[in-house]
C-alpha cells in the first residue's frame, strides 16, 4: 500500500509512482531529461508575458522624459525577475530647462510580482506600479502564463495612471 502522504510528496517532487502487481510495490520514475527540460521557468514566463504585454493597446506603461523626448515605458521598465525597481514619471509636460527637470519628476516603484498556480501549473505574473505620497497610488495588470506556454490578460486595476502630460 502507498501511503497518501508518500504518494503526495513524490508527485509535488515531480516524481511518478508505478504500482505493480499483485504485491502494490512501487518502483519510482524520474523525470527524463526531455521532461525536465519542457517545464515552465520563471525567467521564461516573465519574458513570454512581456512579449503579449508589449503588445496589448493598455498594456502596463508609465511616461517618462529621455532628454527632450517623452517615451513610453512598457513592460520593459519593470525587472526582468521577480522584485522591484525604482523609477520616475513626468508631471510637466514639455521639458522644462535643465535646472526645473528635478520638480518634474516623480517617483514611481515597478514591481514585478511571480505566483505558482499549482496545480494548474504554470504562473500569475503580476506588473505593479506605486506612485504618489507614501505610494497612496497603485496599479496593476495581471497575465497568467499555462504550463503549455499560452499567456492570457486577466485584467487590469487600481488607480488611474499618472497620464502623460503634453
Amino acid at each position: 500500500m502507498i501511503f497518501p502522504a508518500l504518494l503526495l510528496s513524490l508527485q509535488i517532487a515531480g516524481i511518478s509512482p508505478l504500482l505493480l502487481q499483485p504485491n502494490h510495490q512501487f518502483i519510482v520514475q524520474r523525470p527524463t531529461q526531455a521532461r525536465i527540460s519542457k517545464q515552465l521557468s520563471v525567467r521564461e514566463a516573465i519574458k513570454l508575458v512581456k512579449e503579449v504585454a508589449r503588445q496589448q493597446k493598455s498594456g502596463p506603461r508609465i511616461y517618462a522624459y529621455e532628454g527632450p523626448t517623452v517615451v513610453g515605458s512598457y513592460p520593459a521598465a519593470w525587472p526582468d525577475q521577480p522584485g522591484s525597481v525604482q523609477t520616475g514619471y513626468n508631471t510637466c509636460g514639455a521639458p522644462p530647462p535643465p535646472e526645473l527637470m528635478k520638480n518634474c519628476n516623480k517617483a514611481m516603484t515597478l514591481t514585478l510580482i511571480v505566483n505558482s498556480r499549482k496545480p494548474r501549473g504554470g504562473y500569475s505574473v503580476i506588473f505593479a506600479s506605486t506612485w504618489g505620497k507614501d505610494n497612496v497610488y497603485k496599479h496593476s495588470w495581471q497575465y497568467d502564463v499555462g504550463a503549455d506556454r499560452k499567456v492570457k490578460f486577466v485584467g487590469q486595476k487600481g488607480d488611474g495612471l499618472p497620464g502623460l502630460v503634453q
